[in-house]
């Protein structure tokens, strides 16, 4: 959509920051939220998602002076007091009641979570803060057991906090820097811990399909490690196999690369490269990266940890692994991998007869 020059004054502090750049303030801009209540909480995460650009859609309520929770007294704002939540979001920043390409919703718990993606639900549970943020991706049968106990947001200084971590996980899925499902349970003194969300048993892993063509190609890769991945999107699941490039690597620097194609593989840089870009083009999300050990166990090696999460940190928090054993040819048996708590977590994965 392109950034009018009084834009780019106006939100240059948002992107100068890392991760959001001028692409990421136009998808802020080209993205809605709808309230659906008011109270501390979501007004103030309705302030916050406004004064970035993102246009607000907020019930019809009159603001009073005394509302606690939008960051500005009505009475500062210039207005006829109360104001409605509209009229002050365009005194606020004009770009806060424009139009939207697409618009996610901030739910007040108990309410159900049945609004448009991304969403943010707010509530309580045992006396502290609950906040769950899912994708379009997310599984809603995952994000109701989340929720499931939750009560009202309530009132309270603590729910002018709670508002401002509602509208920062909106906008980290808008960029797309949060995880399918995630959530935060913040205690009323502001100590937060993350709740990661378990691993979805509702739906299946991947389409029988899919399934199929990325075991032809780990077998007609053998004796060497076959790879490739799973994209996501509109259209459905498609398989994408790559060329391991290990072997081309370690012929060029064996220092920096001391095993073969046998026991390791590497995507080639520019071909991967390409591919993301052209599932972005595509609205397409990476779901899967798929390997094999030739004769080896179907286990996610020390190395494969490694690789994945240099550090101790995960390069790709939301994305599955699956390793295939691969025995004289034949896959004979799979574990699949997610990073759950901090971990990765392994699971046996059956193939298909």
């Amino acid at each position: 959509m392109g950034l009018r020059e009084d834009q780019v004054q106006r939100y240059s502090r948002v992107i100068l920051l890392q991760g959001v750049g001028g692409r990421g303030q136009e998808a802020l801009l080209a993205t809605g939220v709808r309230l659906t209540t008011a109270g501390p909480a979501l007004l103030t995460a309705a302030a916050y998602l406004g004064a970035a650009g993102m246009a607000v859609e907020g019930p019809p309520c009159l603001l009073a002076n005394g509302d606690p929770g939008f960051l500005v007294r009505a009475s500062e704002l210039g207005l006829p007091a109360p104001p409605t939540v509209r009229g002050a979001l365009a005194r606020l920043n004009p770009d806060a009641v424009g139009e939207s390409l697409c618009t996610g919703t901030l739910v007040a718990l108990p309410d159900e979570c049945h609004g448009a993606r991304p969403l943010v639900a707010v509530g309580r549970r045992d006396g502290r803060w609950v906040l769950w943020a899912a994708s379009a991706e997310a599984c809603s049968a995952c994000l109701a057991d989340a929720v499931q106990g939750a009560e009202g947001p309530g009132t309270g200084p603590d729910a002018i906090q709670a508002g401002a971590l509602a509208a920062l996980l909106f906008q980290r899925l808008v960029l797309g820097l949060a995880p399918q499902l995630s959530g935060l349970r913040m205690a009323v003194d502001g100590g937060m811990e993350v709740l990661q969300a378990p691993y979805c048993p509702h739906r299946p892993v991947l389409p029988e399909a899919v399934l199929a063509q990325a075991v032809g190609h780990l077998e007609a890769c053998y004796p060497e490690e076959g790879c490739g991945v799973v994209l996501t999107g509109p259209s459905g699941s498609r398989w994408v196999a790559l060329r391991n490039a290990y072997g081309a690597w370690a012929a060029r620097d064996p220092v920096a690369f001391p095993r073969d194609a046998r026991s390791a593989f590497l995507f080639e840089p520019t071909e991967w490269l390409a591919l993301l870009r052209e599932a972005d083009g595509r609205s397409e999300r990476l779901a899967w990266i798929v390997h094999a050990h030739p004769d080896g166990q179907a286990t996610f090696s020390a190395e494969d940890r490694v690789q994945a999460a240099p550090g101790g940190l995960p390069l790709l928090p939301d994305v599955g692994y699956l390793v295939v054993a691969v025995l004289q040819g034949r896959a004979r048996e799979a574990v699949r991998v997610r990073w759950e708590a901090g971990h990765f977590r392994q699971e046996p994965f059956f193939l298909s007869s």
